[in-house]
């Protein structure tokens, strides 16, 4: 949803919302797309509010939702120097989540 860092790296709702028609638009082009991948709860939350799903949906590293009958999203940890370094994120767990997408496609 974001291509930037924002300070603190807690995005504002304003923020958010600015990007949003660019996150939109981007994933409306995607004629082909099978599975998303989200990096961070942030891009989780805004994907599914794309996707117009259930607020009751929770984040859950590695867990696998269907957004639409042809589009998986798979939620990932964001990959930033804090998950890394507090061990929330290491490349076996970044590898089973693209493990899983060669699965699914």
């Amino acid at each position: 949803i974001l291509k930037c860092v924002p300070p603190g790296d807690k995005p504002l709702k304003e923020e958010l919302n600015a990007c949003s028609n660019y996150f939109d638009s981007e994933i409306s082009n995607l004629k082909k797309l099978k599975v998303i991948i989200t990096l961070g709860k942030v891009a989780f939350e805004n994907c599914i509010k794309f996707y117009k799903k259930k607020n009751n949906i929770n984040f859950k590293h590695g867990k696998t939702y269907i957004l639409t009958k042809k589009i998986i999203l798979i939620a990932c940890y964001h990959p930033s120097p804090r998950n890394v370094n507090t061990k929330l994120l290491n490349e076996k767990k970044m590898k089973r989540i693209f493990d899983k997408v060669l699965k699914l496609i």
